[in-house]
């Protein structure tokens, strides 16, 4: 933890206005009496927390500092700042705290956000799985929104010396014979769900299949209000494709099933961080693109602490561990005064969970109408649908998509 402290100091410490002007490509910016720069870092990353606003930011500072400064005038002077600057830390955050060598796993999945003008855009996740890092965030527009694949590709291009010696693990979204050809051209190796069964053309790939079931319990729901209790015994088939030869069957479905990891962190991050709903103005990419970069930042630094502490039996609260470092830590790590016991008093605030094995959780939400947070009503439905199909043989009246779901369903008991 030393090194990473000493480490992150000095990333932070070199920021005075001649290394900021390295950066800039507009307007040299010159010193102030009003508002230093460490300040106007500060004021972009605590508005990057989610339920933020710019005025009790500045009054926080101000408070602090015991000045008069108007919200605008940090506003304004944050925006001078270049989003270069922003990517430059990012990325020496990211090396600072990724220290494995052995090859790495990045899971790459999109997700989309709305701005203040309710345009859906997409935002692109490389998520390095093998030691819980955010290896990139990128905001990527309305106008490549489901052009995963294609962003892919240009980030891969744009950064080839970080995919040296990495697995690319992606779900059905990526399945594409050309993106697999380009990978082999970059030497990147790749685990690609299949869409289907029937892989005609596989390109001297190798194809891993698994077959499993499980149960999943629903109630039913009739007019009169009477709830049936009723077990689906569903068929959970998974068919891979990949460029790997070296490893089992079961090692590659394990490699598949890490890319879980990247949704946990979407939803981590859209629940502390400004990116579901980012509150920028559409032409604004560049102030998105700084809120994915200090997200990135803080998740990282979190990442970093939890790995340190974390046990097999005992998890730091990553919400408690988030709320430590935006509220007591981010002014000294951007004043380059971080401490190694501050590092450790994390442990202390973060209440521990203890997990035991075999122990799930739900994966539902008390919040209606949103994609992590899935009450009975959003897919209950659906599954009724299904099922009441099934009963009264009426499959044949369900959309294309409900009928692929009827051929997983094995079994119904009441």
């Amino acid at each position: 933890m030393e090194t990473f402290v000493a480490n992150s100091n000095r990333i932070f410490s070199n920021i005075n206005y001649k290394f900021i002007n390295k950066f800039q490509t507009d307007k040299q910016m010159r010193n102030s009496k009003g508002i230093t720069l460490q300040n106007t870092l500060l004021f972009r990353f605590k508005y990057t927390e989610n339920n933020t606003t710019k005025t009790n930011i500045s009054c926080t500072i101000n408070y602090k500092n015991k000045k008069d400064v108007h919200r605008t005038c940090y506003l304004r002077k944050e925006q001078n700042l270049s989003l270069n600057l922003y990517k430059f830390l990012s990325k020496q955050v990211y090396n600072n705290c990724n220290k494995i060598n052995k090859k790495m796993i990045v899971a790459v999945d999109g997700t989309c956000s709305n701005d203040i003008s309710h345009n859906v855009a997409l935002n692109m996740g490389y998520y390095n799985v093998s030691n819980n890092l955010v290896l990139d965030l990128t905001h990527n527009g309305n106008e490549n929104r489901n052009k995963e694949i294609k962003n892919l590709k240009e980030h891969i291009n744009d950064n080839k010396q970080l995919y040296k010696n990495t697995i690319i693990v992606g779900d059905r979204a990526y399945f594409s014979y050309e993106l697999m050809s380009f990978l082999k051209k970059n030497n990147i190796d790749f685990i690609i769900r299949c869409k289907g069964k029937n892989i005609k053309n596989t390109n001297n790939n190798r194809i891993v299949y698994s077959s499993d079931q499980y149960e999943k319990t629903i109630w039913s729901c009739h007019k009169k209000r009477k709830r049936e209790k009723k077990v689906l015994l569903v068929n959970n088939d998974c068919t891979l494709l990949t460029s790997i030869m070296n490893k089992s069957d079961n090692e590659l479905m394990e490699i598949y099933k890490s890319r879980w990891n990247i949704e946990t962190y979407f939803k981590i991050i859209k629940k502390h961080f400004k990116i579901q709903h980012t509150k920028e103005k559409h032409e604004s990419a560049i102030g998105i693109n700084k809120i994915l970069c200090c997200t990135s930042i803080i998740t990282n630094i979190a990442s970093t602490i939890k790995n340190n502490f974390e046990t097999c039996n005992n998890k730091i609260n990553t919400s408690l561990l988030l709320y430590y470092i935006n509220n007591y830590l981010l002014e000294k790590i951007i004043n380059g005064s971080l401490t190694v016991e501050d590092i450790y008093n994390a442990k202390y605030f973060a209440l521990t969970v203890v997990n035991n094995d075999e122990r799930h959780f739900p994966r539902i939400s008390k919040t209606p109408f949103t994609k992590w947070y899935v009450k009975g009503y959003s897919n209950y439905s659906e599954i009724n649908k299904i099922v009441d199909a099934i009963e009264n043989n009426k499959i044949h009246l369900l959309d294309k998509n409900k009928k692929l779901q009827v051929q997983n369903i094995i079994s119904i008991k009441n």
